[in-house]
């Protein structure tokens, strides 16, 4: 099952899932449209259900709406960082698992910057650039709820 995901903006077609049900429901996070496109091609063709927003704003304004078993969220990012929204999202949705990912920081490092994450509310950390196999077990182990390796 493959979907072609906006090049900005929000990408959320329950459409797209009337053959089968989705493995999960993912809300991808990225300023980086690149990275999003990728990202978001990658769960859809593993069978997720994924809402791709270019913005941590808009990404809490679908949280309610779009109601995800998962959050994979950049850190960097310029309306709002991806700590905040960690945060906000611990705080909004005690039972969703959140991936953080990054590869870059200005002053601080991508590791830095992951360690922050997990310790403010990320279940797992993911770097860029994105090892596809690693995205799909996080994923997996998000939607199950055990514990990275």
């Amino acid at each position: 099952m493959t979907a072609a995901l906006p090049a900005q903006g929000l990408a959320c077609d329950p459409a797209l899932y009337q053959d089968a049900l989705p493995r999960s429901r993912v809300l991808v996070i990225d300023d980086d449209q690149v990275a999003l496109g990728f990202v978001g091609s990658i769960l859809l063709q593993d069978g997720h259900e994924v809402c791709a927003v270019s913005s941590a704003a808009t990404g809490m304004r679908v949280l309610d709406v779009f109601r995800p078993d998962v959050v994979l969220t950049d850190i960097v990012m310029p309306d709002m960082d991806g700590i905040e929204l960690i945060m906000a999202v611990r705080l909004a949705r005690l039972d969703t698992r959140i991936i953080a990912m990054s590869g870059r920081g200005g002053c601080l490092a991508a590791l830095d910057l992951l360690e922050m994450a997990e310790k403010l509310g990320a279940n797992y950390v993911l770097s860029k650039p994105i090892d596809h196999e690693r995205l799909l077990a996080l994923v997996d182990l998000a939607r199950e709820g055990k514990a990275a390796p």
